[in-house]
């Protein structure tokens, strides 16, 4: 994975699967906090709860250490309870913020890109305004000119 000045995951979409179950917030914690010692991502959102009414943020600050948000706490996202799951954008709102806050970065159409492999992925993306990428073609086209991705 290239490294960019501010790099984030935004996990989950609304499936069987997810819809069938909650997910230990923990768990899911754990094992981003590990993709994160491997990797150059410096926050990631996830909603473990059916019908997408919680958010939860590990965001990996400079210093190395780790912090946990449960966005769904915060008033500023009260509107976005039950969209925290793609195709929904709750989850790009709270990293908007997050990125501004922890980072001092943007997450706007000209600085950022969704890399998705779903309807749900690239309904968020362009509710959002961010543009889309298929995981697919980019993962092809990084392969054809050996890059690290």
């Amino acid at each position: 994975m290239q490294g960019a000045e501010f790099n984030f995951i935004i996990s989950g979409f609304k499936s069987p699967e997810s819809e069938a179950q909650n997910f230990d917030p923990d768990k899911v914690v754990a094992k981003f906090i590990a993709l994160m010692t491997k990797l150059p991502i410096n926050a990631a959102a996830f909603s473990p709860t059916i019908e997408g009414v919680a958010c939860y943020v590990v965001i990996k600050k400079t210093d190395g250490s780790v912090v946990i948000k449960k966005a769904h706490e915060d008033l500023r996202y009260k509107d976005h309870i039950g969209h925290f799951k793609k195709p929904g954008i709750g989850m790009f709102v709270v990293m908007k913020d997050v990125a501004l806050e922890e980072f001092g970065q943007t997450i706007d159409a000209e600085s950022s890109r969704m890399i998705g492999d779903t309807w749900h992925d690239e309904a968020a993306a362009t509710a959002f305004g961010i543009p889309f990428m298929d995981a697919k073609t980019v993962h092809q086209s990084v392969s054809k000119i050996g890059g690290d991705f």
